[in-house]
């Protein structure tokens, strides 16, 4: 196809002061061009199909054959023909585009940041016909042949008699040669689903208030004694609410971050600083990831550079390496001079590790579970159901057996001290502890029985007297298990994040519901923010037009294609002030309803599923792995066992929600649940 305007669209490209760039060398996946655009600090890559190019060009004279192409719709699409819509530069005042000529955003791109636009020539600039390329491209195939049979031609009758000798017939068994009973073999095969329980932050929620300030008071007090920090550690208060799940400890900057789903820092702090001197750092600390790496997408938040902060466990890790950060920077101390910040972490998880293998969390959570863990009386009887579905419940817990016994008589019976028995465990077919997850989905492990009595471990050779166990050992035990599980991180708890073999076997046999307890908090500040929503969208509406309207009047004037007298020259000019003043209006205005609206989630870190308009990299990971979550694992007694929980319908940026029209789902009255009137 020839594009009469491709000449003058590069122009304009060429008069915003951004190079056309024409490379011979071009790399291609399947059908799929990429195409780089350098910006200001990072490199941006496209993506574009054959069906569609980044830039439309546009075209006239494309006759009989353009209707015929249009009809179908698939494949290469021709361009807009000449003057069908007017150019963005023969326009004051913007007319609204049809779909099919808009460009759609994924991700925030600000196109005043781009230097230079690369263009790639077949199937982007060139858009081929495709009646004719392909037809083109079959002419130069080639026609194979078999032998046997096509190009070879047996005798039949002496072929097939050979053949016969050295045949033979197979049965398979199931459903062959063995015809099941099917109401006695499905009820079997549903009896043979498990679901499976964590304790910790799953059945058993803590106070974070209470666990986290013990754990802080512990870590300092091994910091000091065994690592030989400053005293005055033990002078150090504890705010509990300061953290949230999903930011990322960078281990080398001394920071925290907050990051959305692509990747972007959106949040940071880098010391428990007043507002002002946070902001001078939060710049600094921004800036140095930025310069670290060559482009963005090498900001892969992953151990051992970066430290995640994913479960309820590591608000006071998080919180205490703030702290030390603010006292090495402090410059006092000659022992934290010689420490990187990496090392200083390091020294904290050490302690940390050491506080859960002296057992000096749990001996206290032990001896007064009540001030530690929320009593949830709903509990016994959502086990119950489930058991009640013919489903087999299991308990599988990295927390040993002493522990264990502690927590669940407290959850179950709300049993502590001298009262405490065992009749939590009629409430579970498998009770498993000491897990060791993730590995425990991961590996095969041994496996040994408890005495419940004396706490004492026997080996049990080929399997444990409580159930059936296969030969892995592992997760495999419990056939087509359902998992129930607090959010845990990669290399933290489970393993719905361990690494890519732990998510897809986890993706694969088993379903995981998450519990995330800030849920309930998060749902109820978006009930009282519905207007706000609604506000914020508009802003982003009104500020896109506005701002179209303003390049639109500022090209113009640039380039003289507006009146040039003194007096409607002059009122260009105050119109298009006009306008600026407007958009900068807008813009503060959508800027502190954002923020405000954050900070009523967290005054620190704002929503935690979300940074800005763009959902957090917490949320992200909550998509990837989580089939279903909730607030509360209690909440499971309000639905049916056997419910068939509906995916959400996914849609992209073009596709107007929902993607499909109301005629094809509405329902039919009369029917009741039919297809609808057509």
């Amino acid at each position: 196809m020839v594009f009469p305007v491709v000449s003058s669209m590069l122009r304009m490209f060429g008069q915003a002061s951004c190079k056309p760039i024409f490379a011979q060398s071009w790399h291609v996946e399947g059908f799929v061009s990429r195409i780089s655009v350098s910006t200001f600090r990072c490199k941006a890559t496209f993506e574009t199909s054959r069906s569609t190019s980044i830039f439309n060009a546009h075209t006239d004279g494309c006759s009989t054959r353009v209707e015929e192409a249009d009809k179908q719709r698939y494949g290469s699409a021709p361009p807009p023909r000449m003057n069908e819509y007017p150019k963005w530069v023969d326009e004051m005042l913007p007319s609204e585009l049809p779909s099919k000529r808009k460009i759609f955003c994924n991700r925030a791109l600000n196109m005043r940041q781009v230097q230079a636009i690369g263009f790639n020539m077949d199937y982007t600039l060139a858009q081929y016909r495709p009646e004719q390329f392909e037809a083109l491209a079959h002419a130069d195939t080639a026609i194979g042949f078999d032998m046997d049979y096509i190009l070879a031609q047996y005798r039949p009758e002496q072929f097939e008699a050979l053949a016969h000798a050295d045949t033979a017939i197979g049965f398979d068994m199931d459903y062959t040669l063995a015809q099941y009973r099917p109401e006695q073999f499905e009820a079997l095969a549903h009896a043979d689903t498990a679901i499976g329980f964590d304790m910790d932050y799953t059945l058993a929620q803590y106070r974070p208030e209470q666990f986290e300030a013990l754990a802080h008071a512990e870590t300092v007090k091994k910091l000091v004694q065994n690592f030989g920090y400053p005293e005055e550690l033990h002078t150090w208060t504890f705010q509990w609410d300061y953290m949230m799940k999903g930011l990322i400890i960078d281990k080398k900057r001394g920071t925290v971050l907050k990051v959305d789903r692509h990747g972007y820092v959106k949040a940071v702090t880098a010391a428990l600083l007043d507002c002002d001197n946070r902001a001078v750092s939060m710049l600094r600390a921004v800036t140095a990831v930025l310069l670290d790496c060559k482009s963005l997408t090498e900001l892969a938040f992953d151990e051992p550079e970066y430290g995640m902060v994913d479960t309820l466990f590591s608000l006071a890790e998080a919180y205490l390496y703030m702290q030390l950060v603010e006292l090495k920077d402090e410059g006092q101390h000659a022992m934290l001079e010689s420490k990187s910040y990496a090392n200083v972490y390091g020294d904290l998880r050490a302690a940390v590790d050491m506080c859960h293998r002296d057992g000096s969390l749990k001996k206290a959570v032990a001896a007064n579970p009540e001030e530690f863990i929320h009593y949830d009386p709903l509990l016994p009887q959502m086990l119950e159901i489930l058991r009640k579905s013919g489903r087999r419940v299991f308990l599988a817990t990295n927390s040993l057996w002493d522990y264990t016994n502690v927590v669940m008589n407290y959850l179950i019976n709300n049993k502590t001290g001298t009262d405490k028995d065992h009749t939590w465990m009629d409430y579970f077919d498998v009770v498993m502890v000491g897990c060791s997850k993730p590995h425990f989905f991961l590996t095969r492990g041994q496996l040994f029985s408890v005495d419940i009595q004396t706490g004492h471990l026997r080996n049990t050779d080929n399997g444990a007297p409580m159930c059936a166990i296969d030969d892995d050992g592992g997760a495999a035990s419990v056939p087509n298990s359902f998992m129930l599980r607090s959010v845990e991180g990669p290399g933290d708890g489970d393993a719905e994040s361990s690494g890519s073999d732990g998510g897809e076997r986890m993706k694969g046999a088993n379903r995981n519901i998450l519990v995330l307890p800030e849920l309930e908090h998060e749902l109820e500040q978006e009930y009282q923010s519905e207007a706000v929503y609604k506000e914020l969208q508009l802003l982003r509406k009104q500020r896109d037009n506005l701002d179209d309207q303003i390049q639109r009047y500022d090209w113009a004037i640039s380039r003289g294609n507006v009146p040039m007298e003194p007096k409607e020259y002059e009122k260009n000019l105050e119109l298009l002030a006009e306008m600026r003043s407007r958009r900068q209006s807008l813009k503060a205005r959508h800027s502190i309803l954002l923020s405000d609206h954050h900070h009523g989630f967290h005054p620190i870190w704002g929503q935690l599923l979300k940074t800005g308009h763009q959902n957090s990299r917490f949320a992200h990971q909550m998509e990837r792995f989580a089939c279903l979550y909730t607030s509360h694992v209690s909440n499971l007694a309000f639905h049916s066992p056997d419910k068939s929980y509906v995916g959400r319908m996914d849609y992209m940026a073009h596709e107007k929600f929902p993607p499909f029209p109301s005629s094809l789902t509405a329902v039919s009255e009369e029917g009741k649940g039919g297809m609808g009137k057509r």
